[in-house]
């Protein structure tokens, strides 16, 4: 199991379309606040945003983040 963690809280969109990514495990908040993602690999957590999938790449760009 391999945590990412997440700059921003994530927000449903974003759980859903991280559940149609391979090697999703779930997601998880820390004690002091912060939002992690778990995946199945090392590979698949260190992969950049451009390599996910549909959805969440149009969740990214949709908020004005760079991919």
């Amino acid at each position: 199991m391999y945590a990412q963690v997440m700059k921003q809280s994530p927000l449903d969109t974003a759980i859903a379309a991280l559940r149609e990514e391979p090697g999703f495990s779930g997601t998880a908040e820390t004690p002091s606040g912060r939002h992690i993602v778990l995946w199945e690999s090392e590979s698949t957590a260190r992969r950049p945003n451009l390599q996910f999938g549909g959805r969440l790449l149009n969740i990214y760009r949709a908020s004005g983040r760079p991919a």
